[in-house]
């Protein structure tokens, strides 16, 4: 698969407009500085994902619901011609395929497969069935009206440390005061499904952990200039403080709740962007849900 580049902008530099100040934008800088040289050492490529690990000083929510928060982006992260990507409908699935797939529709070749809920149902009585829909998929998005129910039938496999838990799309967009009566809903706007699977593959996210102070963000990969990656941590922390991201966004309110904020590579340690206390690097060892495997 083809390593993506950040796309040029014309978007002010980062280093004028670093939230969390400038002695923190100075050692993100040396910190990614060290993972783009490890990454080198380790990796012909040099294509590792950099993960924001975000320390909080409080809980983001109490209970966790298994779905990702969309986190916007000025430097996307992939393309969305760059992703193999399953789509698990309601029923009946032929319905959503033949519009989707139809010839000159703009989701015409986006998803590597498009299964009903029925046949995903099925798969939970084959480990080796949902092995393969985990290994040959990338990203697994699911109609809202069955998203609920996913985890009951995809299972550990897929939400366990989440690994690979389902983005939730809409396969029309919503009409307020439209009453079905009960009765199913059969309507797919392929260029709205397009537009949500773009943003989900552009951008990051991340499953506010329940109870928990510690949670992981892509931010950029090693291979990209410093001030790309830097634009893209001042996003993240961005939506996490202003309170125009409410409800899904702002859950911090105020920088000052903030522990910590680091920077670090699957394989790496975890290297300082904002420390409070000098133990904060040993806090990325415990109480994150994050799997990087």
């Amino acid at each position: 698969m083809q390593k993506t580049k950040a796309p040029k902008t014309q978007h002010k530099d980062a280093k004028t407009m670093f939230l969390l100040g400038d002695e923190a934008r100075e050692e993100a800088k040396k910190s990614i500085k060290g993972l783009v040289a490890h990454a080198k050492a380790s990796d012909e490529d040099h294509h590792s994902a950099l993960y924001l690990v975000i320390n909080t000083k409080i809980h983001l929510v109490k209970e966790n619901d298994h779905t990702p928060r969309i986190i916007p982006l000025t430097h996307k992260l992939h393309k969305i011609d760059e992703r193999t990507i399953c789509l698990i409908t309601n029923d009946p699935v032929n319905f959503y395929k033949d519009e989707l797939q139809k010839k000159g529709s703009p989701t015409e070749d986006l998803f590597r497969q498009i299964i009903s809920f029925t046949k995903a149902k099925s798969f939970g009585h084959s480990k080796k069935a949902l092995v393969r829909l985990y290994k040959e998929n990338e990203v697994i998005l699911a109609d809202a009206r069955i998203y609920k129910k996913l985890p009951d039938v995809l299972g550990p496999q897929f939400y366990a440390r989440n690994k690979k838990v389902p983005y939730i799309i809409q396969m029309a967009k919503p009409e307020p005061g439209i009453r079905t009566h009960g009765k199913r809903e059969l309507r797919v706007d392929p260029k709205y499904v397009r537009n949500q699977v773009k943003a989900i593959t552009g951008n990051t996210s991340y499953i506010p952990p329940a109870g928990g102070f510690c949670f992981h963000v892509v931010v950029g990969y090693t291979d990209w200039k410093t001030s790309e990656i830097l634009t893209n941590i001042n996003d993240v922390i961005s939506y996490f403080v202003d309170e125009k991201y409410k409800p899904v966004g702002g859950l911090l309110g105020k920088l000052s709740n903030l522990h910590s904020v680091l920077i670090r590579t699957s394989d790496s340690i975890a290297m300082p962007v904002m420390k409070k206390k000098e133990e904060a690097a040993e806090e990325d060892e415990s109480g994150s849900e994050f799997d990087f495997e």
